[in-house]
């Protein structure tokens, strides 16, 4: 393939993989939860400071 070619496909590319990244996501979500019910119950967002410490973490290359 040329590189202008594979370029101009990229983002097309990139959104399907994203998309059915997401499909995925959700199927599994459905699996695990008809197995544990209770466990959606347990899923929690976290804090704010936690969330501003992973970011740091994962903007200085802590963590990837």
């Amino acid at each position: 393939m040329e590189l202008e070619e594979y370029v101009d496909h990229l983002r097309d590319r990139v959104d399907a993989a994203v998309l059915a990244s997401h499909g995925r996501r959700e199927q599994l979500r459905a699996e695990i939860l008809a197995d544990h019910p209770d466990l959606g119950a347990r899923i929690r967002r976290p804090p704010p400071g936690t969330m501003r410490w992973a970011r740091h973490l994962l903007r200085t290359g802590t963590v990837s």
